[in-house]
């Protein structure tokens, strides 16, 4: 198996364990924390700060709406992604390190 299917094993298994669509990006931050999904979807906001559910219905009478994009994104431990290269794909750690530093 190359390198890119193991890659991309990994953050499959990421995604699965949150239950995200597989589109999400994955975030890998400290600690020993299970994948979980963060972030918000899309929106368009007035100028004001309210939300628009119909962006040009408030054209005239707010002005013109912001977008702003999503940031959903799922974020899992470094720790937790370590154990799953050990434990779920038996890897050696010297290529743990590979992966994780790769993903980091």
């Amino acid at each position: 198996m190359g390198r890119s299917a193991v890659l991309t094993r990994i953050l499959r298994r990421c995604r699965d364990v949150a239950g995200a669509p597989s589109h999400y990006p994955v975030n890998v931050v400290d600690g020993a924390q299970p994948p979980t999904m963060k972030g918000t979807s899309y929106h368009w906001r007035t100028p004001g700060g309210e939300i628009c559910y119909s962006p040009n219905a408030y054209r005239r009478k707010f002005g013109k709406p912001i977008y702003h994009a999503s940031t959903h994104r799922v974020e899992v431990g470094e720790m937790w992604l370590r154990e799953l290269l050990v434990l779920g794909l038996d890897c050696p750690d010297e290529v743990v390190t590979d992966y994780v530093s790769e993903l980091v």
